[in-house]
């Protein structure tokens, strides 16, 4: 029936099915290709890539239909406005290169076990995942440090300046080390510590910091942070972290983190909210993060916080200071708080 289920789970599908030919153009140098001839015939560009000519076709009709790719009425293909810096341009405000292989290399390693983790009430811990596949969970942290660094820090008061004098900088869930990297391009005089348990996440990071070529102020450690010594750092960073974080442990972690903080020390976090009544359920965004928590569901041992149990965390934490809330939505809290 039109309009009905069976529709419903198509439009799902295409969804879905886009996610991985973003995915693929990208790991097999499509996106890169179309990048490097646009505008071009769809004849030339099949041509050019060494591939099957059907399967180029395939993927080409594929991102057309996604609103990627534009195909006019004489056979010309070009990015959709947008599109080209998206995918190609780390400095676009919209770049979205890591994403798709993000998505894709979790889908391909979890879901297949995703119903039997229901069955058992177990969960998969991401250290687990093999190598490759974390290292494109955590691709996305340079497009985050060139964020934060452009956009969120001349909103602090007084950090920009204390940044280009040098200060201490901890990520705590630093992943691959993406975001520092980043971020200290920007703030070379600042000494920054990557922390993450994940053993193999600190092996990419130990990488990708020996392919730097030049002096750099970073170190990784998978030391716990309330291992670390108290008041050493100036601004601490705890991106998408908490709520990966057992609930019986977060407010532990947040209380590290305050001891850790120097007197007048910065703490930035960004975390998934869930809303606090059923309207906010109702959303368009709410919508969108439902679907995330459900993707992470057997991957973390607890549900995020709602807005009202995160601030009490904070309080409770010793955080007493006004919470200045930086492009949060309904669903994402971004904001940061002075000890």
């Amino acid at each position: 029936m039109a309009g009905g289920p069976v529709t419903q789970v198509r439009n799902m599908l295409t969804g879905f099915n886009a996610v991985f030919a973003l995915d693929v153009g990208i790991d097999t140098g499509l996106v890169d290709n179309l990048a490097a001839q646009e505008p071009v015939s769809l004849e030339r560009f099949v041509n050019s890539t060494e591939m099957h000519p059907r399967h180029v076709g395939a993927w080409l009709r594929a991102v057309q239909a996604a609103g990627v790719v534009e195909v006019d009425k004489d056979g010309m293909a070009r990015f959709s406005p947008g599109w080209r810096d998206a995918l190609t341009n780390p400095d676009s405000p919209d770049y979205v290169r890591t994403l798709p292989g993000c998505y894709a290399a979790v889908a391909g390693v979890a879901y297949p076990r995703f119903a039997g983790l229901f069955k058992s009430q177990e969960t998969m811990d991401w250290r687990d995942f093999p190598k490759d596949v974390i290292k494109k969970v955590y691709a996305d942290g340079a497009r985050f440090g060139r964020e934060f660094a452009d956009e969120v820090v001349p909103v602090i008061p007084g950090l920009k300046a204390r940044l280009e004098s040098g200060i201490m900088v901890y990520d705590v869930g630093c992943g691959d080390g993406g975001f520092l990297f980043r971020f200290a391009e920007k703030y070379p005089r600042s000494n920054c510590l990557g922390i993450d348990c994940c053993q193999a996440a600190i092996d990419l990071a130990n990488e990708g910091k020996s392919k730097i070529g030049r002096q750099t102020k970073i170190q990784f450690t998978t030391q716990m942070i309330h291992e670390l010594p108290e008041a050493q750092a100036d601004l601490i960073v705890l991106s998408e972290v908490l709520h990966e974080v057992g609930a019986d442990k977060r407010g532990d972690l947040l209380q590290a983190i305050y001891r850790t903080l120097k007197p007048g020390g910065v703490l930035f976090v960004v975390d998934p909210v869930l809303p606090d009544s059923h309207e906010g359920y109702l959303t368009r965004s709410a919508q969108h993060l439902a679907m995330m928590v459900f993707s992470e569901a057997p991957l973390v041992p607890d549900a995020p916080l709602t807005r009202k149990d995160f601030f009490a965390l904070l309080k409770a934490a010793g955080f007493d200071q006004s919470l200045n809330e930086v492009g949060s939505s309904d669903s994402y809290l971004t904001a940061w708080v002075v000890k």
